[in-house]
């Protein structure tokens, strides 16, 4: 929450220290009224930025719950720059040919179409 400071006994380490602790802004009396609504507009303005902030933080929270495991790994090198292993991962995955598939070959035998 966004705080406006006013003090009529302000010094500099009390504004430090309220600046520090989130004061949006720090008024020592007698102060101006525009002074005052810019300050309030400013704080508005603040809160109204971290609170879209949050929100986005949640949503992107709610989707990364919403990933599968393979789409973390993959996110986890794209956030790394991780771009030989993250074009790895993206290759589709097929499955390894038996020897029966190759034709024989390992065996020593002819493939079986006859071209060997």
């Amino acid at each position: 929450m966004p705080i406006i400071f006013i003090t009529g006994h302000g010094d500099i380490p009390m504004t430090v220290q309220a600046m520090k602790a989130g004061a949006v802004t720090f008024l020592p009396t007698p102060f101006r009224d525009q002074d005052l609504l810019d300050a309030i507009q400013q704080a508005l303005a603040r809160g109204c930025t971290a609170r879209e902030q949050r929100a986005e933080i949640q949503e992107l929270r709610r989707r990364f719950a919403s990933l599968t495991p393979r789409e973390r790994e993959v996110m986890g090198l794209v956030v790394t720059g991780a771009d030989r292993k993250f074009k790895a991962l993206l290759a589709p995955r097929r499955p390894r040919r038996s020897s029966l598939q190759h034709g024989g070959a390992r065996s020593g035998q002819a493939p079986p179409h006859g071209g060997g």
